[in-house]
C-alpha cells in the first residue's frame, strides 16, 4: 500500500527557528509586516494549532498532527 502525505509547518519550529528573511518573506506573500506574520503564528499556538498546511489543508488535515495521509494504491 502506498500513501501520500501533504507537508505542513510546525508552528512553534517557525517561531524559535525561522530567520529573519524567511519572516520577510512569509510578510511579503500575505501582504503584511513581519510582526503581524509573527502574532499570527502567536494565535495558531493560542487556538491549539501545533502546525499549519503549506497551501490549503487537504480532507485529512489535523492542525494537531498535519496530513493523516492518502492512501493512492501499491503494494
Amino acid at each position: 500500500m502506498i500513501t501520500n502525505y501533504h507537508i505542513c509547518q510546525s508552528v512553534e519550529g517557525a517561531l524559535k527557528n525561522w530567520t529573519m528573511r524567511e519572516w520577510r518573506s512569509i510578510a511579503k506573500e500575505n501582504n503584511c509586516t513581519i510582526d503581524q506574520a509573527k502574532e499570527t503564528f502567536w494565535q495558531y499556538l493560542r487556538e491549539g494549532k501545533l502546525v499549519i498546511p503549506i497551501g490549503e489543508p487537504c480532507n485529512n488535515f489535523s492542525y494537531k498532527t498535519g496530513c493523516t495521509g492518502h492512501v493512492v494504491g501499491g503494494k
